[in-house]
């Protein structure tokens, strides 16, 4: 069991394909999915309703960012979002994850939109020495046109994904009202960010925004949530290797 503490509750799922070439597997892009899970209706960002979602995942559920990997967890670490006030605290959420493409950094968050919560989570990542690639995602309550988002992006050097794949797409991810059958959303506030690694450098594949349809139960409209998730493919490079140089024969003169 797992059990994931904080006050609302953002999801990360990243996971990448293998393909065989010859006598070998060659990894395919990573793909990652973020996307704000709503359980428990519209004030379960307070009352901590999870018991649904528990049962799905196999995990204690108190509300908060995760981060969901089918590669192993290395370290994992959890930033308090201080010093901006609102309602309850927010979290950000980092893991090193062993990829077979070498060590990746992902980080999960839910924010309130500020531009305070935003200059707070440059400034815990940009404090941080950065040898593998970063991914950032979650639900940023805020647009790319926003102060906060733009200079988030430009004081760690992140790269929006879906905004790299599809210049011209709106991408709106909320908000859905969860009764009403046809589709709602008017703004784009989810993001899937990546910035490169000391060595290496990531590049963006493709992205859409997914979950974005609902289904019927009952005879009733069921919509994943109040928020549309987001799917990109990010390609990471292996790392490069020192070269070793051959050991000299020459005789000395």
């Amino acid at each position: 069991m797992l059990t994931i503490p904080a006050a609302s509750f953002s999801l990360l799922l990243l996971g990448s394909l293998m393909i065989p070439t010859g006598a070998r597997a060659a990894p395919r892009p990573l793909r990652i999915v973020t996307i704000n899970l709503l359980h428990g209706g519209m004030t379960s960002e307070l009352a901590g309703r999870g018991q649904h979602l528990e049962e799905r995942l196999t995990m204690v559920v108190e509300e908060g960012p995760a981060v969901l990997s089918r590669f192993p967890i290395v370290t994992s670490r959890v930033h308090p979002i201080d010093g901006c006030g609102g309602l309850y605290r927010r979290m950000l959420v980092c893991a090193e994850l062993a990829t077979p493409r070498g060590p990746l950094e992902a980080c999960s968050t839910h924010l309130d939109g500020s531009n305070c919560h935003a200059e707070r989570v440059a400034r815990i990542l940009g404090a941080r020495p950065r040898t593998a690639p970063l991914l950032l995602m979650g639900d940023l309550n805020a647009t790319e046109q926003s102060k906060g988002i733009r200079n988030l992006i430009a004081a760690l050097g992140l790269v929006d994904t879906f905004r790299a794949a599809n210049p011209a797409a709106p991408g709106f991810t909320v908000w859905q009202p969860v009764w009403l059958e046809r589709p709602f959303a008017s703004r784009r506030v989810d993001f899937i960010l990546l910035a490169p690694g000391a060595n290496t450098r990531g590049r963006v594949v493709a992205s859409r925004v997914v979950l974005n349809q609902p289904s019927r139960t009952q005879g009733r409209v069921l919509w994943p949530s109040d928020h549309y998730g987001v799917l990109s493919e990010v390609e990471i490079p292996p790392r490069a290797r020192a070269l070793r140089r051959p050991p000299s024969h020459r005789q000395p003169q």
